[in-house]
């Protein structure tokens, strides 16, 4: 038990991590795409769009970030009363399946 929870806390400090690096970067407002390393043929292309292709990656990106705060951060923290008083329960058992394509097929 004890693994899975270092595992998801460990998770939980990356996305935190990578979190406060996404709010410098918007904060500071840092160029990722810059047209200056940009290749010769496609230079003149991202200057004039370089805004808009660093507006997008920010965007993209930070939507994944809500996301995996959304999935993962909030419940690790809302777990975190139930692991401090240990009332967690473990389940245990056996995982059967059932073919129920077979099922459907025999039927017509």
């Amino acid at each position: 038990m004890e693994i899975i929870l270092l595992c998801l806390y460990g998770k939980v400090t990356v996305i935190v991590i990578f979190l406060i690096i996404y709010l410098y970067w918007i904060w500071k407002k840092v160029r990722l795409i810059k047209w200056e390393q940009a290749p010769g043929d496609t230079r003149d292309w991202i200057r004039n769009h370089e805004k808009n292709i660093n507006k997008i990656i920010k965007i993209i990106s930070g939507i994944g970030l809500i996301f995996m705060v959304y999935c993962i951060v909030i419940p690790a923290i809302l777990d975190i009363p139930t692991l401090v008083k240990q009332e967690y329960t473990v389940t245990e058992g056996i995982v059967e399946s059932w073919n129920y394509s077979l099922q459907i097929k025999s039927q017509y």
